[in-house]
């Protein structure tokens, strides 16, 4: 995300941030807390060897709001907070959402406010909800949303990600086929779907896969551990 600011927080802040929430299972995770804990579970599941480093999640700020944070590459629990108070810290007039990033291996010593260059993947994050009845087909309005993503500048470090809703069916093979191709814009697209409490992640493109996580697990597994997991 050349020339833009963002806040970037590294994985024990955004578990100690998930810890202080004291979740219980049936309870309603709120927007903000989903998109870090997708941006995590992308990061561990579509990023490769990245789990291996110390990769870090960040959120676009708007340029007037700079001055209410101290540090940019080392977000704290209070400034999440801050977020979550007045979603108008956050940039929206932008083609990036989340941010998942590797920490620079000087981070540490270099003193606020200097931001380092950190290599990034931009997350654009939309969110798709299917107006058809419960098991009939939707692929047709599925394309057509994505079409209108085809003018986006190229770039294969953003990534499309879709929060799919709704209870009409996707055929995700015809959706491979038309958008698993290298002139679509995007370098990853991945869908995310929900069913009761898990999420499952969808890669259409490239070399399709998929992946599946129980919420209430993994915030326990992250609120009863001592450490990083």
């Amino acid at each position: 995300m050349l020339g833009k600011r963002a806040l970037f927080f590294d994985k024990k802040t955004i578990f100690d941030y998930i810890r202080s929430k004291g979740y219980k299972k049936g309870r309603e995770v709120g927007s903000i807390d989903r998109e870090l804990l997708i941006a995590l579970l992308l990061s561990e599941s579509f990023m490769g060897t990245a789990i291996d480093y110390d990769y870090i999640i960040g959120l676009p700020i708007k340029d007037s709001k700079i001055s209410k944070f101290q540090n940019l590459h080392r977000g704290s629990m209070q400034d999440i907070q801050k977020i979550i108070s007045d979603r108008k810290l956050i940039e929206t007039d932008s083609l990036t959402d989340v941010l998942l990033g590797i920490v620079p291996d000087r981070i540490e010593s270099l003193p606020p406010p200097i931001t380092p260059t950190i290599k990034s993947i931009d997350l654009q994050i939309k969110r798709y909800i299917s107006l058809q009845e419960k098991g009939k087909d939707d692929t047709e309005n599925f394309y057509k949303f994505l079409d209108k993503y085809r003018d986006y500048p190229a770039d294969k470090k953003q990534w499309l990600v879709i929060n799919l809703e709704g209870r009409g069916n996707i055929n995700l093979k015809n959706i491979e086929a038309q958008y698993n191709k290298p002139e679509y814009p995007f370098g990853k697209i991945i869908i995310v779907s929900s069913s009761n409490d898990k999420l499952l992640f969808i890669q259409i493109k490239p070399n399709p896969s998929m992946a599946e996580f129980n919420v209430s697990l993994i915030i326990n597994k992250i609120i009863n551990s001592k450490i990083n997991i």
